[in-house]
């Protein structure tokens, strides 16, 4: 869902193939400036989105008015930790963290 939602919004290819792991790119998403960074753990194929102070509302307007037909949600930070034990990582990656993951779902 990550890039079905950001592509049409940013003014760079956020394709695999033009913005690999570990990588990073400054760019606009909508008229916010951004640094998108390919740095997460969590499964999706997404960035980590980075903007200034006082553009970060402005972000977050744009990426949820985008997101309302794709069913996004604001589920918070439990959820990317919750998505990190899902697929046996650790926020850090290194898998050493142990959880119920079933307990931290619902």
């Amino acid at each position: 869902m990550a890039r079905d939602l950001v592509q049409p919004l940013v003014d760079k290819d956020f394709s695999h193939q033009a913005f690999g792991y570990f990588r990073a790119k400054r760019a606009y998403l909508g008229a916010v400036p951004v640094t998108a960074m390919r740095l997460s753990y969590v499964g999706e194929l997404g960035w980590e989105l980075y903007t200034t102070a006082d553009m970060g509302l402005k972000l977050w307007d744009t990426l949820w008015a985008a997101g309302q037909q794709h069913g996004i949600i604001a589920a918070g930070r439990s959820a990317f930790s919750t998505a990190c034990h899902a697929r046996a990582v650790g926020p850090t990656g290194a898998g050493d963290e142990v959880v119920d993951v079933a307990h931290d779902v619902l």
